[in-house]
């Protein structure tokens, strides 16, 4: 399959033959996670193009993510360019909202798909992504209300508080249910790998015994 290709050919090398490799799973989320967020990230600047909207933003993220592909492929190593990447879409993002009605902006939604990636593809550190977005979501808050944009907003939409209290919550409910679920995961993999260890150890001592016992009788027969 090409998708599985393309997979294998971005993977450190000492892991592209072998699957057994302790970190196999670790690369091989990530991996495959940001070959199918490239092209889902540059769905979005082919319709803002067509509204003339300006789309630079969503180019330098896709950028940043061949960049983490290739510094796997080569480096292997994903942490420093991941970090950066996140940084990077946080300030992207923000000017979206900033640019766009604050935390009444329907630029908001990108927060929280921007958590659902974070989570799913790193599993180890990506649930921080709850904490930026609501420390994010706190500060769009802060800047609507000295903007003035609440009392504007106010009889139309609702308060400002209602909008930041709202997407808190979808945060905390979505970050949470995504981290849990990739931490059982996680945790029903290690039980799998725990049980097929203890099965090899019964097997090599069932093995053992098997092998003193015959060297027993031929010892026996010898005599």
């Amino acid at each position: 399959m090409l998708f599985d290709r393309l997979v294998t050919y971005f993977m450190p090398g000492e892991m592209r033959k072998d699957k057994i490799h302790p970190r196999y799973h670790e690369f091989h989320v990530v991996v495959s996670s940001t070959l199918i967020g490239i092209p889902l990230v540059c769905l979005f600047p082919v319709f803002l193009v067509l509204i003339d909207k300006p789309a630079t933003g969503y180019y330098i993220n896709a950028a940043l993510l061949v960049i983490m592909l290739l510094s796997i492929k080569h480096l292997g190593h994903y942490r420093i360019p991941m970090t950066i990447t996140a940084l990077a879409t946080y300030f992207i993002i923000y000017d979206w909202i900033a640019t766009s009605g604050q935390i009444y902006s329907p630029n908001i939604s990108v927060l929280h798909m921007y958590l659902l990636a974070a989570v799913w593809a790193d599993k180890k550190h990506g649930w921080y992504a709850i904490f930026t977005n609501l420390l994010v979501l706190g500060f769009i808050y802060y800047q609507t209300v000295q903007l003035g944009l609440d009392k504007q907003m106010h009889p139309i939409v609702g308060t400002a508080l209602y909008s930041f209290g709202i997407h808190s919550l979808i945060t905390i409910f979505f970050g949470g249910f995504l981290a849990y679920l990739q931490y059982t995961q996680h945790h029903t993999r290690q039980l799998i790998h725990q049980l097929q260890d203890k099965k090899i150890n019964l097997l090599d001592e069932a093995v053992k015994k098997r092998t003193e016992q015959l060297n027993s009788m031929r010892q026996t027969v010898a005599t």
